[in-house]
C-alpha cells in the first residue's frame, strides 16, 4: 500500500465528512444554539423588566404606606382634638349645671330662712302677747313681774 493513496483517500473521506457535517449536521445545531441564545436573552430582558416592575411596585407600596401612615396620624390627631372639645364642652355643661344647682339651693335656703324668720316672729308675737296678757291679768308686783319677764325671755 502506498501512503500517498491512503492519505489521499483519508483526505477525500475527511472532506466528504466535513461537507456532510456542514450541510446536514451543523445547521440544526447552530439553529438550536441560536434559539437557546435568544431564549436566554429574552429571559434576561424579562428578568430586568420584572426587577424594574418590582422596584416600581415597592416604591408605590412605600408611598401608599407613607400616605396611610400620614392619614392615620391625621385621623388620630383629629380624634384627640374632638375628644378634647367634647371634654371641654362637658366641663362647661357640668359647671353650668353646678352653678344652676347652687343658685337653686341658695334660693331655697333664702326662702326657708324667710319662712323660719316669719315663723319665729309669729311665735314671738304670740309669746309676747301671752306674756303681756298674764302680766296685765295679774296684779302688778315687782318680783313677780321680773320672774314673768325672765320666763318670757327664756322661752324666746
Amino acid at each position: 500500500m502506498n501512503i500517498n493513496a491512503t492519505l489521499i483517500g483519508q483526505s477525500v473521506s475527511f472532506v466528504i465528512f466535513v461537507w456532510f457535517c456542514m450541510k446536514y449536521v451543523w445547521p440544526p445545531v447552530i439553529k438550536a444554539l441560536d434559539e437557546r441564545k435568544q431564549k436566554i436573552a429574552d429571559g434576561l430582558i424579562a428578568a430586568r423588566k420584572a426587577n424594574a416592575k418590582l422596584a416600581a411596585a415597592r416604591t408605590t407600596a412605600d408611598e401608599h404606606i407613607l400616605a396611610a401612615q400620614h392619614q392615620a396620624k391625621t385621623i388620630i390627631e383629629k380624634a384627640h382634638k374632638d375628644a378634647v372639645l367634647i371634654i371641654d364642652k362637658a366641663k362647661v355643661r357640668a359647671q353650668e349645671e353646678a352653678n344652676r344647682l347652687h343658685e337653686k339651693a341658695q334660693n331655697e335656703i333664702a326662702k326657708e330662712t324667710i319662712q323660719v324668720r316669719d315663723a319665729l316672729r309669729k311665735q314671738m308675737a304670740e309669746l309676747v302677747a301671752a306674756g303681756a296678757s298674764r302680766v296685765v291679768s295679774e296684779y302688778i308686783n315687782d318680783p313677780v313681774d321680773q320672774q314673768m319677764i325672765d320666763k318670757i325671755v327664756a322661752k324666746l
